[in-house]
């Protein structure tokens, strides 16, 4: 189990338990950021939220610590699911959008220094 892997003892029942989110917030996340070409679902968990997120972005990259996580997570041709943490995020592409200021401090690690923000959720 991987550092603050907390759920993959759990994860083939954890989308059972976890709480749906309403289908506003993602269009809100949306509207608030820049671009809708690209956007990553960090802490991913089962995909839930990296799904809901297709219906308003190109592309989801989605990541959680645990590989019995992503294992389990909801299939979606445009979810791409990897193993990883935030420390450091993956590389997205430069044309992906982040609308929340607070991560907008990730910006330098996951875009190249000429390519745009990244939207993080």
């Amino acid at each position: 189990m991987a550092r603050n892997d907390h759920f993959s003892a759990f994860a083939a029942t954890y989308a059972e338990f976890r709480p749906t989110y309403p289908p506003a917030l993602f269009a809100k996340i949306a509207e608030l950021a820049p671009a809708t070409e690209h956007a990553w679902d960090c802490a991913t968990g089962n995909g839930q939220a990296a799904v809901s997120l297709t219906d308003h972005f190109g592309n989801i990259t989605a990541t959680d610590v645990g590989a019995a996580m992503i294992e389990n997570a909801q299939p979606h041709p445009q979810v791409t699911y990897a193993v990883g943490s935030a420390e450091p995020p993956p590389r997205l592409s430069p044309t992906a959008s982040m609308p929340s200021p607070s991560l907008r401090r990730c910006t330098g690690l996951i875009a190249p220094p000429s390519g745009g923000p990244v939207n993080a959720c």
